[in-house]
């Protein structure tokens, strides 16, 4: 099984301990998920609302898709005024902000 479907398969699955080690490792992010989908992505995209707040518990990376789904605004804000054109980012399969 290639590193990011293993990382995102616990999360995906409920599993806590899996959820809290993806959170906490975003050294252990790959290529594909800095440019496209994380465990956070799936837990927000799959109704996980439990293994969403146990990912960000666990500093999980939150991206501009991910703030703007969780109506996190002062991230929406700050990521826009650090990268305008993260309004029309496409690369997670999640809805755009902009």
């Amino acid at each position: 099984m290639d590193p990011v479907a293993r990382r995102h398969r616990g999360p995906i699955a409920g599993d806590r301990a899996s959820a809290r080690r993806a959170g906490a490792d975003n050294e252990a992010r790959t290529e594909r998920e800095r440019e496209s989908r994380t465990p956070l992505h799936d837990s927000i995209e799959l109704g996980q609302p439990k293994i969403t707040e146990l990912l960000l518990a666990s500093g999980a990376y939150v991206d501009i898709a991910s703030a703007a789904i969780l109506g996190r605004l002062d991230s929406v804000r700050e990521l826009l005024d650090a990268d305008s054109a993260l309004a029309n980012d496409l690369s997670t399969g999640l809805s755009p902000p902009g």
